[in-house]
């Protein structure tokens, strides 16, 4: 783990957090963008408050990774040398 890492991990960890309060408090604030009115006008405020829920536990969840050490590109990486087993070996 990076420090950069770390970093947005925190990022992701606090704007999940900001949209899970936006959520459980209903902020009218957040819910006057163009998309949280296309979840509203096709559920209701219930729907648009579950999606807020839902991306806002997602981004803590994928914050809480990606600090843990969490990077799945970086798996090309390592094997990026590795022939695989159905190739042709070298003349």
């Amino acid at each position: 783990m990076t420090h950069a890492d770390a970093f947005v991990g925190m990022v992701a960890i606090g704007l999940g957090s900001l949209g899970l309060a936006a959520a459980i408090r209903n902020w009218d604030g957040c819910y006057q963008n163009r998309k949280s009115r296309l979840f509203e006008q096709l559920g209701g405020r219930t729907a648009a408050r579950l999606a807020y829920c839902l991306v806002g536990v997602g981004l803590i969840v994928l914050g809480f990774a990606i600090a843990r050490g969490f990077a799945p590109n970086r798996a090309q990486i390592l094997f990026r040398n590795v022939r695989p087993a159905f190739a042709t070996p070298p003349p």
